[in-house]
């Protein structure tokens, strides 16, 4: 079954737990391990939720919207761009000046967003491995430069897989993120997680290596303190 096979209310019934197995193990072990009533909240809720955080607390946290399987969802009827687009323009969160940054895995969806769509907010090419199948995109193309030039086209940068820019076991860095920034292209790799490192590896050092061997621009992460801390220091 996928989400759109039911209503909201239907979803808001389910209870939201840490991530697991088919065994219904849990993947990250030591993480949290409770059971309470966590439900799932739509955008509009996190919308809500964080912009008056920000106004409580004077702060300007922004969001990283992910637009998942475009094409899968138009075949259901279902155009989830034109969802996501319309529902930001209602918060006024369209804006290029503004923390907010859409990302999605679809190359041919990316320049939709902005060219059909008319998206002004800032666009982030993901980009995976071909065998993963995300979409029909060719990855191995939009590694190359005739790519990452495809990609200024249209977008502000690229969210790549961290093995793609850093081989943390050897800790060295490829030229992807070198590439990237020769044509203006902010670097925001996927996912750092501190129970997910190589065993030679240290949380501080793989964060290091991240940030001034391989010089990327921001960092998707399951531990925000714990980057936060690193960069503060």
């Amino acid at each position: 079954f996928y989400a759109l096979d039911f209503t909201l209310t239907e979803l808001k019934s389910l209870l939201v737990h840490e991530r697991r197995d088919e065994k219904g193990n849990q993947v990250f072990k030591d993480r949290y391990q409770g059971e309470a009533n966590f439900q799932i909240a739509t955008f509009e809720e996190h919308i809500e939720l964080v912009q008056q955080l920000n106004r409580q607390f004077g702060k300007d946290t922004g969001f990283y919207i992910e637009i998942k399987s475009p094409a899968w969802h138009r075949e259901q009827g279902v155009d989830i761009s034109q969802l996501t687009m319309s529902l930001l323009r209602r918060y006024q969160l369209d804006d290029s000046d503004k923390a907010v940054y859409i990302q999605c895995f679809d190359f041919t969806e990316t320049k939709r967003l902005r060219n059909e769509l008319g998206a002004k907010v800032k666009l982030i090419q993901l980009i995976a491995e071909n065998d993963w199948q995300e979409s029909t995109t060719d990855y191995d193309y939009l590694k190359t430069p005739e790519g990452l030039k495809d990609i200024s086209g249209v977008a502000q940068g690229i969210g790549p897989w961290i093995p793609q820019i850093l081989d943390l076991e050897k800790k060295a860095p490829t030229n992807l993120v070198t590439m990237a920034h020769d044509l203006g292209l902010a670097v925001h790799p996927y996912t750092f997680r501190k129970d997910a490192l190589p065993a030679n590896v240290s949380t501080h050092e793989a964060l290091d290596l991240l940030f001034n061997k391989a010089k990327i621009d921001g960092l998707f992460t399951d531990f925000t303190d714990i980057t936060i801390d690193y960069l503060s220091q």
